[in-house]
């Protein structure tokens, strides 16, 4: 199963998200949208599938707080794999920092990463799915 969490300010991370679950529709993934505070138990082969923006000077966005302070109080994540995709503006120096966070907290507590994070970056003159889709789409073994 594939948890997708979604950590956004403005609705683009939402946006991507939505673009992500019709990627894993069309391969036929089962995947849930997590949208309360909860942490599903871990279970072999589970993958958490984290779509967030940065927020303020670096922070993660309020509605994914909850979950972050979880993560970080958890004593081991072995056995879970994740995914981390992080929207982000690099004229800032705390460019994609909440993504970089939850997959530097992840791999701290045991977590197998599915691939470094995918960064999409809106000084680019593509629309992030744009720049996140065609990666994510390469990763679609790896999540199955």
């Amino acid at each position: 199963m594939i948890y997708i969490y979604v950590g956004t300010e403005t609705g683009t991370a939402e946006y991507v998200a939505d673009e992500l679950i019709d990627v894993l529709n069309e391969h036929d993934l089962a995947h849930q949208l997590v949208e309360n505070d909860e942490l599903p138990d871990v279970n072999n082969g589970d993958i958490w599938l984290f779509c967030t923006s940065t927020h303020g000077a670096g922070e993660v966005p309020n509605n994914l707080k909850p979950i972050y302070n979880m993560l970080l109080s958890k004593d081991s994540l072995e056995g879970l794999k994740h995914l981390v995709i992080g929207l982000g503006d690099s004229s800032y120096d705390t460019f994609c920092h909440a993504a970089k966070a939850i997959h530097t907290t992840l791999i701290n507590k045991g977590s197998a990463s599915v691939s470094e994070p995918i960064l999409a970056d809106a000084m680019s003159d593509e629309l992030p799915e744009d720049l996140i889709i065609p990666q994510f789409n390469a990763l679609i073994s790896d999540l199955s």
